[in-house]
């Protein structure tokens, strides 16, 4: 079965996101911070990640620098209600499979 790891500080949203995609037959876990999305990926195997761009303590973004700079190679997402083009571009370069 896919893992799929959500990061997400809307409690709602995660909820639903995480509903909907385990009823699609994936295992989901959901973390609201970039520093516990790290200690999850550091232990866990993850297969994609979704992470919302604007978190308490760092962006989505922040969490794709320190993937490269740790070489770890999951696919990431980045989800926003907050969509500007320098993210996007930044994102995508830094190896975002979609924002």
């Amino acid at each position: 079965m896919k893992s799929i790891l959500i990061v997400e500080d809307d409690i709602t949203f995660g909820m639903m996101l995480k509903t909907w995609l385990s009823k699609k037959g994936f295992q989901v876990s959901s973390v609201s911070t970039i520093a516990r999305a790290q200690k999850y990926i550091e232990v866990q195997t993850v297969d994609l990640i979704l992470s919302d761009l604007r978190l308490p303590d760092q962006e989505g973004i922040d969490l794709l620098k320190w993937m490269n700079k740790e070489q770890i190679a999951i696919p990431l997402i980045i989800m926003t209600g907050y969509a500007d083009i320098q993210s996007a571009v930044q994102a995508i370069k830094l190896g975002a499979g979609d924002i």
